[in-house]
């Protein structure tokens, strides 16, 4: 994949020279003292996402849809989480890849 890239930045550039090679982002500046450092809240404060990280479609909601079961309603739902987990890492690679 990484040849690939490479060989596409180097030999697909269109004619008209629109192309231009990318700049390198400068790491993030933070503060050197430690004191300044706890200081940084981060992701604190934020609120939760709605839906858990790795999951489409949650089990929760997916259940109040389906008819009573009448076999092991913990399989189903690994089944459901398993094959669920799978359609997300789908979506993250086709994200991540092109």
């Amino acid at each position: 994949m990484r040849v690939m890239t490479d060989v596409c930045r180097e030999q697909g550039v269109y004619s008209t020279g629109s192309y231009a090679t990318p700049a390198a982002t400068p790491p993030a500046d933070l503060p050197t003292s430690m004191a300044d450092r706890n200081k940084l809240r981060g992701m604190a404060g934020r609120p939760a996402p709605r839906i858990r990280p790795g999951v489409c479609f949650p089990w929760e909601e997916k259940a109040k849809q389906l008819p009573a079961m009448t076999g092991d309603p913990a399989m189903v739902r690994r089944v459901w989480e398993d094959i669920d987990g799978l359609g997300n890492m789908f979506i993250w690679q086709c994200l991540l890849s092109f």
